[in-house]
């Protein structure tokens, strides 16, 4: 999809979940999960990464999850948590 349609892509992996996590603030919900995924470490092959691995994609899936990920995560504050799950990619 990210190559067939990049702003569909960008809409559905940046842009919605990060406007979904401004509704579940101002809705005064404490905690938001975003279902990022291992593509913002870009394409690799027997690696493991951590949450402190860099992140390297030059795919427009990756680059668009990895949005999404700085998006949401610039709300946290005492009040909205948020959690980002680096899920496999099939």
């Amino acid at each position: 999809m990210a190559d067939f349609s990049p702003a569909k892509n960008f809409i559905s992996n940046a842009a919605a979940p990060a406007y979904l996590a401004y509704i579940a603030k101002k809705a005064k919900l404490r905690r938001y999960i975003y279902a990022s995924s291992c593509s913002v470490y870009g394409y690799t092959e027997n690696q493991l990464f951590d949450e402190d691995s860099p992140v390297s994609s030059s795919y427009p899936y990756g680059i668009s999850k990895l949005q999404g990920e700085r998006a949401v995560m610039q709300m946290v504050d005492a009040d909205f948590s948020v959690i980002a799950l680096r899920k496999g990619t099939v």
